[in-house]
C-alpha cells in the first residue's frame, strides 16, 4: 500500500481497522469518549444528577408556594 507514492507505514489491516469508524467510538473509552460503555456510565451519572436536582426543584417550589400563601394572608389581615 502506497501513500503519496511512499511505501505506508501501516499494513492494509492496520489501515482498515485505523479507518474503522466502529472501531474508532470503541477505544474512545475515556471520560466524554463516544463509546458506549462510557457513554453508558455517563448517562448514568447525569440521570442521578437530573433526579436530584429535580428533588430539589420540587422542595424550592413547595417553600415558595407556602411562602406565598403565607404573604395572601398576611395581605388579607392587613387588607382586613
Amino acid at each position: 500500500m502506497a501513500y503519496l507514492g511512499e511505501p505506508a507505514a501501516l499494513s492494509a489491516e492496520a489501515l482498515q481497522a485505523a479507518l474503522d469508524p466502529g472501531l474508532f467510538i470503541a477505544r474512545r473509552t475515556l471520560f466524554g469518549g463516544p463509546a458506549p460503555e462510557a457513554a453508558r456510565g455517563e448517562t448514568k451519572e447525569q440521570e442521578q444528577q437530573l433526579a436530584g436536582d429535580q428533588a430539589r426543584l420540587a422542595e424550592i417550589r413547595e417553600r415558595l408556594a407556602v411562602a406565598a400563601r403565607g404573604l395572601e394572608s398576611a395581605i388579607d389581615v392587613l387588607v382586613g
